[in-house]
């Protein structure tokens, strides 16, 4: 007899982490709206790190809801349990506890997965994927238009661009709404108590029960899916920046060059009306004007000259875009060890006879190495030849076409098994259905 031991954390992760993204948000983007009550204020700062981080972390937790759909299908009750080999229509004509409609002291009722996606259980399940898919889509469209665009088109952009903002955040907490009346309605995901057992678990079920493989493979793949939106927004700002220049005020994202304790400030009287003079600049009683480097400001004429305190024009470090993309890289590595852990399979010759009889774990491999290899190559492009547009253009449209594929395949592989299989015909019901790849069988003549 096996332990039935529960994952620590249940019904899955994804219960815990779409808190975070939805406060960050939430109060980041309140900040931004009221920002007129506090332009000069830290507030502001710390509103806009808010939306950055909240974004983030939304999309490892919309990756982790694919798990969270998987379970609430299918409940794997303890660590034994989480195998993915059961193909769609196996899913839809499993059993499931109709615990909406249960009744105390009468017998529970069973229905099967396809009765619940047919119902309003499957609706509001519907409007829970869409809203938020399309709600954290429209916050990241907003975020990396915002950070990859020059200071004058973020002004010019600004209003749309924090309109895109709440209405992202609208549609998410829409979405989260119909996520709470799953669960609290229609009871989806609302497992019974697990017996105790006297056998003692194994240290792998134990550290398995702490650090789910599944639910952890999905949720760092989340996380290398944000690193990388948030380092194009930087690659893009890197190839379209000019001469670095002191930080604008929506620059939050950007830090100024340390300067020596020498040069903060500086105390001068300058002859012939001269105030103050910088690299570029020339500045006097009358106004700023524009002096070419290396040549002699004009003598211009002031019956006051008073001293004034100096501060240099500073030129801005360069944005770090290829740390980045190797904390992308990172993510990704990791992403791909849990994956090894989930199958459980850490020899060459064992892994490659097994992508050999299963296709689609093949394809999520071989995507999977393109994507470390895509951020690695990255990192390295936007480190040696930050604004080469060709070179970072054509690489970040394989990463994302590589990483859309490997969402598709990824989600085939939770719902329809590791190996391809024909739907019946007339059979095929569901939210899965666009994802699965479905070829006309072959007519035998």
């Amino acid at each position: 007899m096996e332990s039935p031991l529960r994952e620590y954390i249940t019904p899955n992760w994804h219960a815990v982490l779409v808190h975070a993204p939805l406060g960050l948000l939430s109060v980041g983007i309140f900040i931004e709206v009221f920002s007129f009550l506090w332009r000069r204020s830290t507030v502001r700062s710390a509103g806009r790190w808010m939306v950055l981080l909240g974004a983030i972390t939304a999309v490892p937790a919309l990756t982790s809801g694919i798990y969270a759909y998987r379970d609430a299908m299918s409940p794997m009750t303890n660590v034994k349990d989480v195998v993915f080999q059961d193909s769609w229509q196996d899913l839809l004509d499993g059993k499931l506890v109709d615990r909406a409609s249960v009744v105390p002291g009468e017998k529970s009722v069973e229905i099967t997965a396809r009765q619940m996606l047919d119902g309003e259980a499957g609706k509001a399940l519907w409007h829970h994927l869409l809203y938020n898919c399309i709600g954290v889509g429209a916050i990241f469209l907003a975020i990396i238009a915002y950070i990859g665009t020059s200071d004058r088109w973020r002004r010019r952009l600004y209003l749309p661009l924090l309109l895109t903002l709440v209405i992202g955040e609208g549609l998410l907490v829409w979405g989260s709404h119909s996520g709470g009346i799953i669960v609290y309605e229609h009871a989806i995901a609302i497992k019974p108590p697990t017996p105790l057992s006297t056998i003692v678990p194994t240290r792998d079920e134990q550290l398995s029960a702490m650090l789910p493989p599944a639910q952890l493979h999905m949720t760092l793949a989340g996380w290398v899916v944000g690193l990388a939106l948030v380092a194009l927004g930087l690659s893009i700002r890197a190839m379209t920046e000019g001469a670095p220049t002191l930080a604008a005020e929506e620059s939050w994202f950007e830090g100024e060059q340390p300067r020596d304790a020498a040069s903060r400030n500086v105390v001068g009287n300058r002859p012939n009306g001269i105030i103050a003079t910088g690299e570029e600049t020339l500045v006097t009683e009358s106004g700023i004007q524009e002096v070419p480097l290396g040549e002699t400001p004009p003598p211009i004429r002031a019956e006051v000259v008073r001293p004034v305190m100096i501060a240099p024009v500073t030129p801005l470090m360069p944005i770090a875009t290829s740390r980045y993309w190797l904390l992308a890289t990172l993510f990704a590595l990791l992403t791909s060890v849990a994956g090894l852990w989930l199958v459980k399979i850490w020899s060459w010759p064992n892994l490659v006879d097994m992508l050999r009889g299963e296709n689609r774990n093949l394809y999520h491999s071989i995507l999977g190495t393109s994507i470390i290899v895509l951020t690695l190559v990255l990192a390295l492009v936007t480190r040696i030849a930050r604004r080469s547009k060709l070179a970072i253009s054509v690489f970040s449209l394989l990463l994302f076409l590589a990483i859309g594929l490997q969402i598709w395949v990824g989600v085939v592989l939770t719902f329809d098994g590791p190996k391809f299989s024909p739907a019946k015909k007339g059979t095929a019901v569901g939210l899965i259905d666009p994802f699965r790849i479905m070829p006309k069988p072959v007519e035998k003549e």
